[in-house]
């Protein structure tokens, strides 16, 4: 058992702990919210023992939207579909620059949902990406196209050094320089 803030935690201590709050919040409350709460000991002992999404698992509720949330989801997809296809990986911590190690390759997972780019808004639909990091902390970015009801649509496995750019679009007809990514994971396995 651990301790945090003097208190001997246990799993059933923080179910307990817990109840009220998923009550309050209608679901598992954030570490900003428990601190405002007045639990920041409990926040503390989640993080030491798994983390916010395990504990939301075991507690049986949903977690608050948010871009970790969505890109720990998006992780475990990529993680599942690179087991699936004979890759072996480890995930990282939320704080580390890339999210697997991958057949030894550091991979950053990045996730997106159709949305409108270029000049015509109006008919223009892709995946826009923000990679936002230079210089790379990764050898390849996966790249997922979600559909707008959370489907995988695409995958691309871009090199990192073909990633010049910190935002990458993906278009829906096979007219952008990435397409020769698409379903090609050969490179994960040398």
């Amino acid at each position: 058992m651990g301790r945090s803030h003097g208190k001997q935690w246990s799993d059933a201590l923080i179910i307990e702990e817990l109840a009220p709050l998923i009550k309050k919040h209608g679901r598992m409350p954030s570490a900003s919210e428990m601190r405002a709460d007045g639990k920041n000991d409990l926040a503390c002992a989640i993080s030491k023992r798994g983390g916010f999404r395990l504990w939301a698992t075991k507690a049986n509720t949903t977690m608050k939207a948010s871009d970790t949330l969505t890109g720990q989801l998006a992780e475990g997809d990529a993680e599942a579909f690179l087991n699936g296809i004979g890759v072996a990986t480890t995930q990282q911590t939320t704080k580390a620059p890339f999210d697997l190690l991958a057949n030894g390759h550091r991979v950053d997972v990045k996730s997106a949902r159709p949305g409108r780019y270029g000049n015509n808004h109006a008919t223009d639909i892709g995946w826009i990406f923000r990679i936002g990091k230079k210089p790379h902390t990764c050898d390849f970015y996966l790249l997922l196209c979600y559909t707008k009801n959370g489907k995988i649509a695409r995958r691309f496995l871009v090199p990192a050094s073909a990633a010049p750019h910190t935002m990458l679009t993906i278009t829906p007809h096979g007219r952008c320089k990435y397409d020769k990514y698409r379903d090609k994971f050969d490179p994960i396995f040398e």
